[in-house]
């Protein structure tokens, strides 16, 4: 645990260091299981925001009060579903990503010593920081925002992102899930996985960060997409 401890606080202080370690030992349980806790703490902490925002979107629907009432009980029900399954689904975002980014790393040239275990183990440890981020912009809004103020999933990002730049312009509006994921704290979680890959792969970091990049959008385009349906 002394190790697990010591490689976070690196990621954070020495990422190089701490990516050194985890090329030789990639262990990722514990930090997974870190993760996975403290992603159900924060979404069980904003829940209460969560529904002020589905509510008032159910009284608009025109349902009666009974209808409402019923659909409000499923709904808070597939939240609590949901924030017990996210943990799930966040693993299979990093063997997804991971994946991509070891078959992107082996065209670019990466050593035949490559192993997948260690690349996911980047991806797993990089997650601190927005986990991290994910920390900060909840206590900003428990602390500076009150439940019935909250009218949209906008009010929800204390941090600041890109999206801030447009406003109710059509463009912000129609890219703000890429551009309020563009934060400071995402920019340093971009880089320090541009570092992660680069020494676990043997690359470049300029050859990394374009991989990382590229995979990012990736990954966007395709919840853009699904979100869009």
């Amino acid at each position: 645990m002394n190790q697990t401890l010591k490689i976070i606080a690196d990621i954070f202080g020495e990422p190089k260091a701490a990516f050194r370690v985890l090329k030789n030992q990639p262990n990722w349980g514990r930090v997974c299981l870190i993760i996975a806790l403290v992603s159900i703490g924060i979404a069980w902490a904003v829940l209460p925001f969560s529904k002020q925002i589905a509510y008032p979107k159910m009284l608009e629907s025109g349902l009666d009060v009974a209808r409402t009432e019923q659909t409000r009980t499923i709904t808070e029900i597939g939240v609590f579903a949901g924030i017990l399954l996210s943990p799930f689904l966040l693993f299979i975002k990093w063997l997804i990503f991971a994946g991509l980014l070891y078959f992107g790393a082996q065209l670019l040239g990466s050593t035949d010593t490559l192993k997948f275990k260690p690349t996911f183990t980047v991806v797993v440890h990089a997650e601190l920081i927005l986990v991290f981020s994910k920390l900060i912009n909840t206590a900003l809004l428990l602390c500076f925002k009150a439940v019935d103020n909250v009218k949209n999933a906008t009010d929800l990002q204390m941090i600041p992102g890109l999206h801030l730049l447009f406003g109710d312009h059509i463009f912000g509006v129609l890219f703000f899930p890429l551009l309020s994921q563009i934060t400071p704290f995402f920019i340093w979680y971009l880089i320090l996985l541009s570092l992660g890959i680069a020494v676990v792969a043997d690359l470049k970091t300029r050859k990394a960060a374009w991989l990382v990049v590229c995979v990012w959008l990736v990954n966007i385009s395709i919840r853009i997409a699904i979100a869009a349906l």
